[in-house]
């Protein structure tokens, strides 16, 4: 399994550097499509590429930096990997502000209403083809689906807390003379 998964990263990594120039910048949309339309495997999501198009920028010997969200251009540097976006926003040594999941809940609210405000832009607009409305349908879809989970688990905390954080441990004695 790991020799199939080396084949197929070096089989991306191979179209990367035959088909991409130097100084032109590159959405990620376009280098699958383009992957896809050379004669790619579809088994290959565009998840699975965008992540290895993100890999390639992270590695000392990748091939691409990046320029801006989801736009890659190959690297002529081995030190410039491009613009970087850090996935944990919190300092290591920040002092992390006191949150409530009320806050948590609220935020978490907010958030896929204002996901879906967007989506529902992104739906109305002319010209999407068809195979790009069906993959921002099942972006929404997903993302859905996760943001419900996400938010049912919060409630469950909250549920857990009303029922357990506020009650006092009762002795031994205490839970005989109840029985």
């Amino acid at each position: 399994m790991a020799q199939k998964t080396e084949s197929k990263w070096q089989t991306l990594r191979n179209f990367i550097d035959g088909h991409l120039q130097e100084n032109t910048n590159y959405r990620a949309g376009a280098i699958y499509e383009a992957y896809l339309n050379g004669g790619g495997s579809a088994e290959i999501t565009r998840k699975d590429f965008e992540m290895f198009l993100r890999d390639q920028v992270m590695k000392d010997d990748g091939l691409l930096k990046r320029v801006s969200h989801g736009v890659y251009a190959i690297r002529n540097n081995p030190d410039d990997r491009g613009v970087f976006f850090p996935r944990n926003s919190i300092e290591k040594n920040a002092v992390p502000k006191e949150i409530s999941l009320d806050e948590i809940l609220d935020d978490s609210m907010d958030l896929l209403t204002k996901m879906n405000t967007v989506i529902n832009k992104l739906e109305r607009l002319d010209g999407i083809s068809f195979p790009a409305q069906m993959e921002l349908k099942s972006f929404k879809t997903s993302f859905n689906k996760s943001m419900d989970t996400a938010i049912t688990g919060i409630s469950a905390v909250m549920a857990w807390c009303e029922d357990n954080v506020y009650i006092e441990p009762q002795t031994e004695t205490e839970t005989i003379q109840t029985l």
